[in-house]
C-alpha cells in the first residue's frame, strides 16, 4: 500500500486576466528517471530541433519515465493553457498542477499524431509550483521540439545560490573503504597489532557489510560471528571505535535467500534489496531489508528505544505488564560447551511482549561460538542503505530509480514513518542512528531531485515546512577519469585529475541542492580513487618523471583538498588494501600492502599530514589559478595549501602575501617516508613559495 499525503484540500478558484507566455528554464526540468539530461532544445524557440534521445538508464526505468518541472525562482504561478510542437512518433503525455504540498492535480493529456503542429491542452487556471509530466518514449522531449506554458507569474528575481564555505575538518577527508575481514587474521578471527595500526591511519572508515552473512536464513540474525564468514562483527566495530575512527556500516547487496527467488539466469547478489516479483516503487517492497536494519541499530546504536531493566533465567518470570519499552533479557545455558547467552529480548510494545531484537542462537560445531542478544553496544552511529543502488550496469533487476530508492529509504529509515509495524525501520530501534542515502554512482543531482519529490508527496512536510526526509546524509561515488567520470565505461578512458576533470563544479551543483533543499545536509563523498595498475582504467597516464603510484597519491591528496573546499563533509578512499591486483578497473587501488600493512604513498601522505593539521577546519580559498590556496585555521594558527591544479609538471613561484603579524611559520614538505619535512622561515610579511603539483603546506602562528 502507497501512503499519499495530501495536506492541501481546499482549492481557491483562480484566474487569469492578462495570459503570458511564462518563461521556461531548461534546467529547472528534473527527469526522475535517474537521468542527468537537461531539455535545453525543448524551450530555445527553435521549431525545428529536439533534444536528442538518451538511453541507459531512462530505458531501465519503466516505472518512473516522467519529468517534474520546477516553477523556483517564480511566486504566486497561475497556469490557464500549454502547448508543444509535434514533430515525430506518436505518443501520450499525461499532465499534472502540484501545489506547495505537492497535491497534484490531473489537467489533461497530450497525444502527439501530427508533424509540425502545435498541441494544445486547456484548463481552468490553476495554481502551481510543479508541473508533471508523466509517459513518453525515453523522455519525451525528444518527439516534441518546443513547449509553452501561458498564465501568470511573479518573477522573485533571486540571486544565484551561493553555498557559504563549510568549516570541516580536512582530517575528515583521510578516510578508507574496507571489508570486515581485512581486519582479522583468519583463521583465529584476532585482531593483530599491524592491521590495527593500518586502520587507525585513518580518520573515517567505511565498512561493506553484506546482508547474507548477517541474515544467513530469514528472520535469523547472526553478528558476532556472522554465519557466513564466521567474522566479528561486534569485534570489528569496538575495536575502530576504541581507536577513534569514525565508522560508516554500508549494508550492501541481498541475501541468498531472497537471491534463489529470482528466476535463473538473474540471480545475483547486487538484485535491488526487494523480493522477487514485489513492487519496486512500494515501501512494502523493503520490509525484510528495513527490518535488518532496525536489528543493526538496535544492537550497535546507543539504545534510546529501550528500557533495559534486568535479566531473566525463565520466560515465566516475566512481568503480567510494564511500560512502553521496558526490555527484559533471557539468559540461558547453550551449546555443547555449556555457555551462557542472552538468548533473547523481550520489549513491552503496545500492551503486550513482543521478541523484536533477535539473533540466531546455533552451534555450527564443537566449541563454537554462540550469538547473543545485545542492545545498545553504542560502537556505530552511521548506516548506509545499500551500495551503488543506481547500478545500471547490472540492468533492471540491480537499478533502483530515484523513486524506488525514496521508498526503499523510508521503509529503512523509520519504517516509513512508522506505519510498517514494530521492529521496521532504523529510527525506531535508535533515534539518534543516523542514515545515508546509497552511495549512488555518479553525481546525478535529477536523482536526487526525485528522491525528494517523492518524499513531498509520500511523507509530506515538518511543521517548520521543510520535507520530512528518511535520510540524514546524501552519499555519492565518483571516480574521475577522462569518460567523464563514468564508473563503468565500457570505452577505452584513463585516469583524470580533479581539477581539470571537473570535481568541485560536479559536486558544487549537490551542495547547492543539499543547501537549498535539504538544509545544508551534510554530504558523504563513499567512494573515489585511482588505481595504479597501468592497464587498468582508472589509472592515470604518467608524465614528466612522476610514476603512476606518485601520481594516484598526488591526486587522491588533491581530491580530498578539492572535497574540502566544496563543502563534503566525510570522504572515504577506495580502498585500504587492493582487491586481487589485477589491471581489472578498481583492482588496485590499495592504500596499503595487503602482505605487510605498510602504508604506500597517499597513506604516507596522510601519516605525516594528519598531525600537523589536526583540528584545522577550512577557511576559504586565497586564490584558485594558476595556483590553488586554500586556507585552514585552529585557534591563533592558520595553515596554507598551494598546489598546481594540473596534470603536467611545471613550477610556479608564487608570493603568499597579506599575511596576520606571526610569531611563527613553517614550510611542509611531503616526503616519499611516513616523516614529513619541515623548514623554519624567517619572519616576514609574505613568502615566495615554489609550487608544483605535489601540495605544499605552510603553518603560522599568531
Amino acid at each position: 500500500m502507497e501512503v499519499f499525503v495530501n495536506l492541501k484540500i481546499d482549492k481557491p478558484t483562480e484566474s487569469v486576466e492578462n495570459e503570458v507566455i511564462i518563461p521556461l528554464k531548461a534546467e529547472n526540468f528534473i527527469r526522475l528517471d535517474g537521468s542527468n539530461q537537461i531539455p535545453y532544445l525543448w524551450v530555445d524557440g527553435d521549431l525545428n530541433t529536439f533534444d536528442p534521445p538518451e538511453y541507459g538508464v531512462s530505458v531501465l526505468d519503466n516505472a518512473d519515465r516522467r519529468t517534474v518541472y520546477d516553477f523556483r525562482g517564480y511566486d504566486d504561478v497561475v497556469i490557464s493553457r500549454m502547448r508543444v510542437r509535434d514533430m515525430a512518433g506518436e505518443i501520450t503525455i499525461n499532465v499534472y498542477g502540484v501545489d506547495e504540498y505537492y497535491s497534484r492535480t490531473y489537467l489533461g493529456a497530450f497525444v502527439t499524431s501530427g508533424y509540425n503542429v502545435w498541441k494544445t491542452l486547456t484548463f481552468p487556471p490553476i495554481k502551481v509550483k510543479y508541473l508533471i509530466f508523466t509517459g513518453g518514449y525515453v523522455g519525451f522531449t525528444n518527439r516534441t521540439t518546443e513547449f509553452e506554458v501561458y498564465g501568470k507569474y511573479v518573477n522573485l528575481n533571486l540571486p544565484p545560490v551561493n553555498v557559504p564555505a563549510k568549516p570541516v575538518p580536512l582530517t575528515n577527508m583521510m578516510g578508507t573503504n574496507t571489508h570486515i575481514w581485512y581486519l582479522f587474521d583468519i583463521p583465529q578471527m584476532t585482531v593483530p597489532a599491524g592491521k590495527k595500526a593500518m586502520f587507525e591511519r585513518y580518520n573515517v572508515v567505511r565498512v561493506y557489510a553484506d546482508w547474507n552473512e548477517l541474515e544467513h536464513q530469514e528472520g535469523l540474525y547472526t553478528f558476532n560471528p556472522t554465519n557466513g564468514g564466521s567474522w566479528r562483527l561486534d569485534t570489528y566495530l569496538a575495536t575502530v571505535k576504541d581507536s577513534g575512527i569514525q565508522s560508516i556500516l554500508c549494508l550492501q547487496v541481498i541475501p541468498n535467500w531472497m537471491r534463489n527467488e529470482w528466476p535463473e539466469g538473474q540471480r545475483d547478489r547486487e538484485n535491488r534489496p526487494n523480493r522477487y516479483g514485489s513492487n519496486p516503487t512500494n515501501i512494502w517492497g523493503y520490509v525484510e531489508q528495513a527490518r535488518m536494519g532496525y536489528q543493526l541499530a538496535a544492537r550497535y546504536g546507543t539504545g534510546a528505544a529501550f528500557n533495559l531493566i534486568d535479566t531473566i533465567t525463565d520466560i515465566a518470570n516475566l512481568p503480567v505488564s510494564a511500560n512502553e519499552n521496558d526490555t527484559y533479557y533471557l539468559q540461558e545455558v547453550l551449546g555443547n560447551n555449556n555457555q551462557t547467552v542472552n538468548s533473547k529480548a523481550f520489549t513491552w510494545k503496545d500492551g503486550e511482549w513482543q521478541e523484536l531484537v533477535k539473533v540466531r542462537v546455533h552451534q555450527r560445531w564443537t566449541n563454537d561460538v554462540l550469538n547473543s542478544v545485545k542492545i545498545g553496544e553504542n560502537t556505530l552511529n552511521i548506516i548506509e542503505c545499500g551500495n551503488e543502488n543506481n547500478k545500471n550496469w547490472k540492468g533492471k533487476k540491480g537499478y533502483q530509480g530515484p523513486r524506488e530508492h525514496a521508498a526503499n529509504l523510508s521503509a529503512f529509515y523509520d519504517g516509513h514513518k512508522g506505519t510498517m509495524g514494530p521492529g521496521v525501520g532504523v529510527k525506531n530501534a535508535d533515534p539518534n542512528m543516523l542514515v545515508t542515502t546509497s552511495g549512488l554512482a555518479g553525481l546525478h543531482y535529477n536523482y536526487f531531485m526525485g528522491i525528494i519529490y517523492w518524499c513531498m508527496e509520500h511523507r509530506g512536510f515538518k511543521e517548520d515546512g521543510s520535507v520530512d526526509l528518511p535520510f540524514d546524509f546524501i552519499n555519492f561515488h565518483s571516480y574521475r577519469n577522462t569518460e567523464g567520470s563514468e564508473q563503468h565505461s565500457g570505452a577505452t578512458r584513463k585516469g583524470m585529475a580533479p581539477e581539470p576533470s571537473g570535481f568541485y563544479n560536479d559536486i558544487l551543483r549537490l551542495r547547492q541542492l543539499a543547501y537549498q533543499y535539504l538544509g545544508d545536509m551534510p554530504m558523504i563523498l563513499g567512494e573515489t580513487g585511482y588505481d595504479w595498475h597501468p592497464n587498468s582504467q582508472q589509472a592515470p597516464v604518467p608524465w614528466g618523471s612522476y610514476t603512476i603510484p606518485q601520481i594516484q597519491a598526488m591526486w587522491m591528496l588533491r581530491t580530498a583538498l578539492e572535497a574540502i573546499r566544496v563543502g563534503i563533509d566525510w570522504v572515504t578512499f577506495y580502498e585500504i588494501v587492493d582487491d586481487d591486483g589485477t589491471s581489472t578497473t578498481y583492482q588496485t587501488s590499495g592504500m596499503n600492502e595487503k602482505t605487510d600493512q605498510s602504508p604506500r604513498l597517499i597513506t604516507k601522505y596522510f601519516m605525516q599530514l594528519r598531525p600537523i593539521v589536526n583540528g584545522f577546519l577550512y577557511d576559504g580559498d586565497k586564490d584558485v589559478d594558476p595556483v590553488r590556496v586554500i586556507r585552514l585555521v585552529k585557534d591563533n594558527e592558520e595553515i596554507y595549501a598551494l598546489w598546481l591544479p594540473i596534470e603536467q609538471s611545471d613550477t610556479i613561484n608564487y608570493v603568499l602575501d597579506s599575511l596576520p603579524i606571526h610569531s611563527s611559520a613553517t614550510l611542509y614538505t611531503l616526503t616519499d617516508t611516513t616523516v614529513v619535512s619541515g623548514t623554519n622561515l624567517p619572519l616576514a610579511s609574505s613568502y615566495t613559495i615554489e609550487c608544483t603539483e605535489i601540495p605544499v603546506f605552510i603553518k603560522i602562528t599568531k
